[in-house]
């Protein structure tokens, strides 16, 4: 699967991608992927948007959490759809949280892969990209994006 804004190593922690490498993108929802490749191709083309960042272990930064979690990572619940691949938290250059969210609220229709975002993780801004937006794929019940609080 090609992506035009990601890499692998965002998506996965490096012990997955250790132990996977190319493999690890079966540990993936991949239309969820697919989706938020769509929705930040399109945010940058239509934004202000310059990047999106996923996972940065890669490049030697401080996240390793915000894709694929194995069961053994102390980061978030057991039940976190992280841990099943169907999670993602979405960190913005040159936008803040609240532009990503409107512009991906009012073109919801074009990622259907993309049923939910966390209200928590929208709020929470501990980090040099005023925080994350969590997006994820868990059945909402709703046939509109679905905003939750864990």
């Amino acid at each position: 699967m090609r992506l035009n804004n990601f890499i692998i190593q965002e998506l996965v922690s490096e012990n997955a991608y250790e132990l996977l490498g190319e493999q690890s993108l079966k540990l993936l929802n991949l239309d969820l992927i697919k989706d938020i490749d769509k929705f930040v191709s399109e945010l940058k083309l239509n934004t202000n948007c310059e990047s999106v960042l996923i996972n940065n272990w890669f490049w030697n930064g401080s996240y390793s959490q915000s894709g694929f979690r194995e069961s053994s990572s102390k980061v978030g619940s057991i039940k976190s759809q992280h841990r099943y691949g169907n999670a993602f938290d979405l960190k913005f250059v040159g936008i803040t949280l609240d532009e990503a969210l409107e512009y991906l609220l009012t073109n919801q229709n074009n990622y259907p892969a993309i049923t939910r975002y966390e209200l928590l993780a929208y709020t929470r801004s501990d980090n040099k990209y005023g925080g994350w937006l969590h997006l994820d794929g868990k059945e909402s019940g709703y046939s509109r994006l679905y905003g939750y609080r864990p």
